[in-house]
């Protein structure tokens, strides 16, 4: 799959560049204790570093979706680069390398600001689960092919998103200026 140019990040009058690229599984480990959810990644994922001259800043793995396609699976960006809009162009841009081979893209998340930049994402599209709240949740594949459930003691918000990608020639434009670059 190669490298990939996310579009530039204004940062301090500066354009900060980052690098995404394919990587081995393995380099979750730097980033698992960062994630909210679990500190395990599924052994069948895609995965993809992004950096900055040569530092880590983000991970993003993928696994296919029951029924076809793709769907995020873990995306993390280290502390000390969140906050700066990074999250939601990784999230773009893995997307987009999905939709380019074709695939359809599916990503789901209880976090608010991730899930409202996909509510008013031109490249995203809800589906019919977003803004829905979980009250269970299921352990492991063992359990939902068992159908067991665990009662949340907090329900979740749930945001459920198809990328669709750009749309028309402008939106490409705008794609390539401020989301992602490929080379």
């Amino acid at each position: 799959m190669g490298r990939h140019e996310l579009s530039p990040i204004i940062e301090n009058s500066e354009a900060l560049t980052l690098e995404l690229e394919t990587c081995d599984p393995w380099l979750w480990t730097f980033f698992r204790d960062f994630h909210y959810k679990t500190k395990s990644i599924s052994s069948t994922a895609r995965t993809f570093v992004l950096h900055h001259n040569g530092r880590l800043v983000g991970f993003s793995a993928t696994i296919k979706q029951m029924g076809g396609g793709y769907r995020a699976h873990r995306t993390v960006i280290l502390p000390s680069w969140q906050g700066l809009g990074i999250g939601s162009r990784l999230s773009d841009s893995v997307a987009q390398l999905h939709s380019l081979e074709g695939e359809r893209f599916l990503a789901q998340t209880v976090h608010p600001r991730f899930g409202s930049y996909r509510d008013n994402s031109q490249f995203w599209k809800p589906t019919e689960w977003n803004h829905n709240v979980n009250k269970y949740k299921i352990e492991s594949w063992k359990h939902r092919r068992a159908n067991v459930k665990v009662k949340l003691q907090v329900p979740k918000f749930i945001y459920s998103h198809e990328f669709i990608g750009p749309q028309d020639e402008a939106a490409g434009e705008y794609f390539r200026k401020h989301r992602m670059v490929l080379y």
